[in-house]
């Protein structure tokens, strides 16, 4: 799909790099962009509905890629594509299966789950979500209790089991993968000359205030284009992230940080939603910040 709305096929393939750094072009099942609220009101759309008894990700997730694989970034279905690649590389039955079997009991996880409804000892132990209401929900609650999903429909886990499959990944000795899959966790995701394919992709991410730049720390959208201020897996940063502390070396997610050079980890749990809730980046920079700089 190009920038009219007129589709055409893609000029490289879809990549496993792309699909792990939400760079393939791959949108949401809800993405709002506007050609594809334009292509889910057009005929073609409902022509190219997959069959009843394709996958239930095919199903959902296909939709016209928003742009060239490896040409951006959008926070997208990449991850539950990966999960039908996995399921069928692995041979299981289920994708729970085989993380079951490859993650989860080799590290002794017994607080983690993708199959919510078989482990009823979690429902009890899982925080409750709430998203801090604004001055445009006038007089009611500071705070709006969010609805579970019933039951949930993605990854159930501690913050302690989160914590030991990072600290897994960046020991010198790590289960979960080999030495060498291990550095690549920690090497550059993106390219940061302006001459590379994938800088466009890179200048994407930065701006991406939600599932990026305030989690990571970065101090203010303006900074976003300065290459200082990111993560070296993102942009080669010598310096630390004056919010989070972030070294050089660091692998970010919005929920966690590791540093694969210093062979720290660290973690941030919440109960606000949406992720950049200013208060809880506040509190989770002052967390990070201790963590990394200690």
């Amino acid at each position: 799909m190009r920038t009219h709305g007129i589709r055409s096929p893609p000029r490289s393939p879809i990549t496993l790099r792309h699909l792990l750094t939400h760079s393939a072009g791959i949108p949401s099942q809800n993405d709002p962009h506007p050609l594809l609220e334009a292509w889910r009101n057009s005929p073609e759309a409902a022509a190219a509905q997959p069959p009843d008894d394709a996958p239930p990700i095919v199903r959902m997730f296909s939709k016209p890629l928003l742009f060239d694989p490896g040409q951006g970034w959008r926070y997208g279905a990449c991850i539950h594509w990966l999960t039908l690649f996995v399921t069928r590389l692995s041979g299981a039955a289920r994708f729970a299966d085989t993380v079951q079997a490859s993650i989860f009991d080799p590290l002794d996880l017994r607080s983690s789950t993708y199959n919510a409804a078989t482990r009823p000892d979690l429902a009890d132990r899982q925080l409750q979500m709430v998203r801090r209401r604004g001055p445009e929900d006038g007089d009611k609650p500071a705070a709006a209790i969010l609805p579970d999903d019933d039951p949930p429909l993605s990854l159930v886990c501690s913050v302690s089991d989160l914590a030991t499959v990072l600290a897994d990944i960046i020991s010198p000795a790590p289960r979960l993968l080999s030495s060498a899959s291990a550095r690549v966790f920690a090497a550059s995701a993106f390219a940061a000359s302006a001459f590379a394919p994938r800088y466009s992709a890179l200048l994407d991410l930065r701006r991406c205030t939600e599932n990026y730049a305030a989690p990571a720390g970065s101090p203010d959208p303006a900074d976003l284009d300065n290459p200082d201020q990111l993560p070296v897996n993102f942009a080669p940063a010598a310096t630390r992230l004056p919010r989070s502390g972030f070294p050089h070396g660091t692998a970010m997610h919005p929920s966690a940080a590791n540093s694969h050079r210093p062979g720290t980890t660290a973690g941030f749990a919440t109960q606000f939603s949406p992720i950049d809730d200013p208060a809880a980046i506040d509190l989770a920079m002052a967390f990070m910040h201790a963590a990394c700089t200690a």
